[in-house]
């Protein structure tokens, strides 16, 4: 029934039936169940069970039912509530003959029907599982007391939350007091006792005499089952007003000497971080000002090359030397530019064999493959080998197959890269044949770019970063330097050095022109000084090196005397085999001496020596004593630091000084010493890097 029926009310009498128009019997829709929180309870029952639906008001006598699975027993208890909630306390296991040890048997769950009466409408719910009884322990103690230090109390027990929640449960103190319940455990309920301590008795309001008269009972009421597991005993503790008023007025004193020692702290540190704010600004001003002393000296200096280039050109070599250069770059090997006049015809017949070999594709890579596979060949042998194939085929104008060639050789290299998970580490170092061939056809490739585009900006920020960091004194064994773009290539030491002006004699012993050098370097360095100065003049594609030459000084007494790296004058550092090379200080040079260039071992009949003027004329006269130029040779201002006797070579930085490969990187405070020099170094360059910027990335 889904609908509301309203009839009159008719009865008979006797046979005689009267409808009373004035009354009316009303039908209504039966109520509905919604919702039920739960079906579990305790074997005693007692816990309650909320039901949310409809039309709960219009039943007079709402009940709960629950039947035995294997007998007719059945147990029922009334519900109360509204429309929309009503509240159903459990009835106990319906099966009398269970023992009360079995009840409380922590594995017995047993089930019943769950049906529910609302006036002769039977909704019939399922099965409701029964759990064992909780069990709750007395009080450890003779008299059962229970003492709390910390407002809390806890009831030992067994069963407790199998079926049931924190609302539960119910632990009165007293006759008035309650505990609240806040933690439930299957073994230990706890409760937060009232600040006000109950009245002592149990909860009709009795009192027992003895220990515990003044003490409030407490009494569990779980379900329709209730313990009396002891009294609680609030702890007393005398309060001493003076003691409080003392301890208070103690923090408050103790809190004001925080507070002005606090401030003496903070007004010290402010102190200390405006000192440093200060020295900051006064070390940022100072680096201002270097920066822009040494940019007015870079301009000045760099008024010469930019001189030099719009005289002469920019020094740009041309293809062949550039492919020399970029090709064999720092390799044993160094191809001959012209065939040989006579050749054995069983070579030139396998020369032509293979040169058409290689004209094969397949040959090719498959070659390349075979020797990349092999172990045998060290990493300078594949590099000399790619740089040969690379003059092979350039030279034979097959340009475009060695660019196929190598397309398909990088292809296959990328797919193996990626199927062995080294993708990332691809093409990182030039350690295998195909990344030299690679760096080879993008060196090739680059050339009319770098001459027509960005070879000026370059060579002008070249010239900038090498006469700026000439500025200051280089250590040739290490090459460390004072001004550095880098802290790996920063000298750590503090290094004094006076700036000298020598005046350079030519080929007819008379001045030529100055060159500026410092009392610290060594001869190899004034030397190459001394060339760089000359090479400003005139574009000479084979320069001459500065281990290729003598340095010969005028002594003011008439005395011509060769100044070299290691003589008898090197001092050596106690007892260790450490030897420092000599200096322009350590043989007494001053400011304006004469000095000049010779060949080495060149003394002539007269024993005198002939100096001569860095030029096409000086290339002549070295060519007649020493072979042709090795473009190999890059590492032309560092020197050998190791004697053939054991003795280690050093120049401004001790031996126990010198950092190696072990040791540890700079710390952060040695990085904050040095980086005034960092800064002006890359702050006095920074035009020259924006112009190269902007010209080869436009």
């Amino acid at each position: 029934m889904n609908e509301q029926v309203s009839e009159f009310l008719t009865m008979t009498f006797d046979g005689v039936e009267k409808t009373f128009e004035d009354f009316t019997f009303t039908y209504y829709p039966n109520p509905i169940i919604d919702g039920i929180d739960r079906t579990v309870a305790i074997m005693s029952g007692g816990l309650d069970i909320k039901l949310t639906g409809q039309r709960f008001d219009v039943i007079q006598e709402p009940r709960i039912i629950v039947s035995s699975l294997t007998t007719n027993a059945s147990d029922s208890e009334l519900c109360n509530g509204t429309e929309t909630l009503l509240i159903c306390p459990t009835p106990s296991f319906p099966d009398e003959g269970i023992s009360a040890r079995r009840r409380r048997a922590t594995n017995g769950v047993m089930t019943a029907n769950l049906t529910f009466d609302f006036d002769g409408y039977i909704i019939d719910d399922g099965l409701i599982e029964y759990y064992p009884d909780p069990m709750y322990e007395s009080f450890i103690g003779p008299n059962r007391i229970y003492e709390s230090g910390n407002s809390r109390l806890e009831i030992a027990g067994m069963n407790l939350d199998l079926a049931s929640t924190e609302d539960d449960i119910q632990v009165l103190l007293g006759p008035d007091g309650v505990c609240d319940v806040d933690d439930l455990e299957i073994d230990v309920l706890r409760c937060q006792l009232p600040n006000k301590k109950p009245q002592p008795g149990n909860i009709n309001g009795t009192v027992e005499p003895g220990p515990t008269q003044d003490l409030p009972a407490v009494t569990v009421i779980h379900g329709n089952l209730v313990f009396y597991p002891g009294y609680v005993k609030y702890s007393t503790t005398s309060i001493n007003i003076g003691a409080i008023v003392g301890a208070v007025i103690g923090t408050a004193l103790l809190i004001f000497i925080l507070v002005i020692i606090g401030a003496i702290i903070f007004r010290r540190s402010h102190q200390r971080l405006n000192k440093q704010v200060q020295v900051f600004e006064m070390l940022e001003k100072k680096i201002q000002d270097r920066v822009e002393t040494a940019f007015h000296e870079l301009q000045a200096d760099m008024s010469e090359v930019e001189e030099q280039i719009s005289h002469l050109g920019v020094p740009f070599v041309n293809a062949l030397d550039y492919s020399k250069n970029m090709l064999f770059a720092g390799l044993a090997v160094l191809p001959p530019t012209t065939d040989p006049e006579y050749m054995n015809s069983d070579l030139e017949t396998a020369m032509i064999m293979f040169s058409r070999q290689l004209g094969n594709p397949d040959f090719l890579t498959n070659f390349i493959k075979q020797l990349e596979e092999q172990r045998k060949p060290k990493r300078r042998d594949r590099v000399n080998i790619a740089s040969l194939i690379t003059a092979l085929l350039v030279t034979e104008g097959k340009f475009g197959y060695f660019t196929e060639t190598l397309f398909k050789l990088l292809e296959e290299s990328i797919e193996e890269g990626a199927e062995s998970g080294r993708a990332r580490s691809l093409f990182r170092r030039t350690e295998t044949i195909v990344e030299k061939l690679l760096s080879n056809w993008i060196s090739l490739c680059m050339y009319q770019y770098l001459k027509r585009q960005v070879a000026e900006s370059l060579y002008l920020l070249y010239q900038s970063i090498k006469i700026q960091v000439e500025k200051g004194p280089i250590d040739i064994t290490t090459g460390q330097s004072v001004f550095s773009l880098n802290f790996e290539c920063l000298l750590e030491e503090e290094v004094e050095f006076n700036e000298l002006t020598l005046s350079v004699v030519g080929r007819d012993k008379h001045h030529k022109y100055y060159v500026k050098v410092l009392d610290v370097d060594c001869m190899t360095q004034v030397k190459q000084k001394i060339l760089d100065a000359a090479y400003r003049n005139s574009h000479i594609v084979q320069q001459n090196r500065a281990h290729e030459m003598d340095l010969l000084w005028y002594h003011p007494g008439g005395e011509e005397r060769i100044l070299k790296d290691r003589d008898e004058l090197n001092k050596t550092i106690g007892n260790t085999k450490g030897l420092f090379i000599n200096t322009i200080k350590t043989y007494g040079v001053s400011d304006g001496c004469q000095v000049a260039l010779i060949v080495k071992a060149s003394m002539n009949e007269t024993g005198t020596y002939q100096p001569v003027t860095p030029g096409v004329q000086l290339f002549q006269q070295y060519q007649e004593h020493a072979g042709p130029d090795d473009v190999r040779d890059r590492d032309y201002i560092r020197i050998r630091t190791m004697e053939s006797g054991g003795s280690r070579i050093m120049h401004l930085v001790a031996e126990n000084q010198i950092p190696t490969e072990s040791s540890t990187s700079l710390t952060k405070l040695d990085r904050e010493f040095l980086a005034p020099r960092l800064l002006v170094t890359k702050k006095t360059i920074q035009t020259r890097l924006d112009e190269f910027l902007a010209c080869g990335f436009p």
